[in-house]
């Protein structure tokens, strides 16, 4: 089997079975992964027999999606199928709701307001005497 074989299966496998966007990077993911892996030294043939039979990646990646995991697949350098739950930073983007952020902003607008207000107001005992007194010193001077 070559590469282009092992893409076209794992595709075949996945179709229908997980969404487009999902598939896509899949794909693109195995190619990169291939081609990565030639690139180090490795013979195509090589990278194949590491990771397997593309129907039993597919079968693993469609039984972990379809449990509501949310991970990234991809192989060790020893070549061994592993799923890896948490974060994959590439495929799955969330969205932060619009009220989230409004509601975040707000908050940091009364922390700031909030830390302001407390120094000033810590400092009040020393800001109105100075004011009092260039006030006087203005008022005796002549200055306005």
């Amino acid at each position: 089997m070559n590469k282009y074989e092992f893409i076209k299966n794992l595709r075949k496998a996945l179709t229908g079975k997980i969404d487009g966007a999902e598939l896509e990077d899949t794909i693109g993911y195995y190619e990169d992964y291939i081609d990565g892996e030639i690139k180090k030294g490795k013979s195509e043939e090589q990278v194949l027999q590491e990771l397997g039979d593309p129907r039993l990646i597919a079968k693993n990646i469609v039984s972990v999606k379809g449990n509501g995991s949310a991970g990234s697949y991809y192989e060790e350098q020893t070549g061994q199928n592993i799923w890896q739950e948490g974060e994959s930073g590439g495929a799955e983007k969330r969205r932060i709701p619009g009220w989230l952020i409004a509601f975040l902003i707000l908050l940091a607008v009364i922390v700031i307001f909030g830390i302001a207000f407390s120094v000033i107001w810590s400092l009040l005992p020393v800001i109105i005497p100075v004011f009092i007194a260039v006030s006087l010193f203005r008022f005796f001077t002549g200055r306005r």
